[in-house]
């Protein structure tokens, strides 16, 4: 009877190191035959020996290892609006791993702006994070939207863009924008577009001026020339 409970108790601990990720272990492990051996049998010990101990060990740490590589962490620093524009900048980081991680801006739910980590550099996060990737700034420049509504920023590892993690959400409220100033607005801008476009006419008539004027001087100069034969 007692062995039937014995061995009943090495093949619940067989199944269930299988169940957290233990494989079979040949042989003997420093002269004791281990619970994870293939096949359960009479002599198998009913606990875990040294062996089992170390391979649960293992799985321990390589979890936390890959927690740490794939963790998303990241902070908005800066939310403004102005200008009829939302900007947030901050950081973000995908735990130890060398790769840009995306960024996503949502107003009321809805995403109106998106991009990656990769440029902007932030050494000191880095240092924090014990990772080489230095560039793990953002910036972010939107449409706002009129009135007040609550913007959030996520991020992403982006090569699985839809597991997103939301970072922070702050409600901004964007004043409206007056005819009057839009209007002022509209017209700088096609000041600004004439002026850009007529910089290169302008040149090209002061280049045909100066030509006509050389030519003329040659002209009178032969035909002085001419008059005094």
């Amino acid at each position: 009877m007692r062995r039937d409970i014995r061995e009943q108790r090495t093949t619940v601990l067989h199944e269930f190191g299988h169940a957290l990720g233990l494989g079979h272990y040949p042989g003997r492990y420093r002269g004791q035959r281990q619970v994870m051996a293939e096949g359960v049998t009479a002599a198998a010990p009913s606990t875990y020996q040294q062996g089992d101990i170390n391979g649960l060990r293992y799985l321990v740490y390589e979890q936390r290892r890959l927690e740490r590589l794939g963790t998303l962490h990241g902070a908005a620093k800066h939310w403004q609006i102005s200008g009829g524009s939302v900007r947030v900048a901050g950081w973000a980081i995908t735990g130890r791993l060398q790769q840009p991680t995306g960024i996503y801006l949502t107003v009321d739910g809805r995403v109106i702006d998106t991009d990656r980590t990769g440029i902007i550099p932030r050494p000191s996060v880095a240092r924090r994070y014990h990772t080489r990737y230095a560039d793990l700034g953002f910036r972010l420049i939107a449409p706002a939207s009129h009135g007040s509504h609550r913007y959030c920023l996520l991020i992403a590892d982006y090569t699985e863009p839809k597991a997103r993690q939301t970072v922070a959400c702050k409600t901004l409220t964007a004043p409206p924008v007056h005819p009057l100033a839009f209007h002022a607005s509209t017209q700088d801008t096609k000041r600004a577009a004439f002026s850009s476009n007529a910089a290169p006419t302008v040149v090209g008539g002061l280049i045909v001026v100066v030509a006509l004027v050389v030519l003329v001087v040659r002209r009178r100069k032969v035909s002085s020339r001419t008059w005094r034969r």
